[in-house]
């Protein structure tokens, strides 16, 4: 609580005021997904999952894996990462944080975070899309019934 002393004309008068401090303490995300070759690999930029608050370090915004992808591996560094592993934003901005598609014929992956400043938590959902490669071996096929070889 503040107190103010108003003069005027000799004369003093007390006012008291009351004073909140409302803070914003919320992170917004961006996630656009990823676009991404069958067997491809990319490194998972701000441009792909970013988080801001205005009051919490980079390096305390935290993303933990909830559900890992089903037909790639996210990791950190060279390290796989499972449901429970975290990594942080400053792990994005520093290019560390990637995913790799595992080659099955799947046209598309996802994976569950949630982000917390340590007070919030977000949940976040990246979606994963995948182009397909027609790298199967091409199959002879040979038809029932009558074959002939000519020979001059």
């Amino acid at each position: 609580m503040f107190e103010i002393r108003l003069e005027i004309s000799y004369q003093t008068k007390n006012l008291q005021f009351c004073c909140n401090q409302w803070t914003t303490n919320h992170q917004s995300y961006i996630t656009k997904g990823i676009d991404i070759l069958e067997n491809g690999f990319v490194v998972i930029t701000p441009d792909i999952l970013d988080v801001t608050d205005e009051d919490t370090d980079p390096g305390l915004l935290t993303f933990s894996v909830t559900e890992k992808p089903k037909h790639g591996t996210l990791q950190i560094g060279t390290l796989q990462m499972s449901n429970g592993d975290s990594f942080t934003k400053l792990d994005i901005n520093s290019g560390i944080v990637s995913y790799s598609n595992g080659g099955s014929e799947a046209d598309s992956d996802s994976f569950n975070l949630y982000v917390t400043d340590g007070v919030h938590i977000v949940p976040v959902t990246v979606h994963v899309s995948i182009k397909n490669i027609d790298d199967e071996a091409p199959k002879l096929e040979i038809a029932h019934g009558i074959l002939s070889v000519i020979l001059k």
